[in-house]
């Protein structure tokens, strides 16, 4: 079964609290591969995060046994 990422995040939202808070928010990321890179972009555009934190691969798409 295919996920559809940004569809899911339209559909299930953020939290209000998240969206209404005036205090500093921490986006934390790790291993993205470039398949999810419209989702991540739009999940920081909707929770504007002070900062992120991104570890882990950029993109892990290609494996080492391959």
């Amino acid at each position: 079964m295919k996920f559809n990422l940004p569809s899911f995040l339209r559909r299930r939202g953020l939290p209000e609290v998240l969206l209404e808070t005036s205090e500093p928010k921490i986006m934390h990321i790790s291993d993205t591969p470039d398949n999810i890179y419209s989702f991540i972009l739009n999940l920081i555009e909707k929770s504007r995060p002070e900062y992120i934190i991104h570890t882990g691969d950029l993109v892990d798409n290609i494996k080492l046994e391959r």
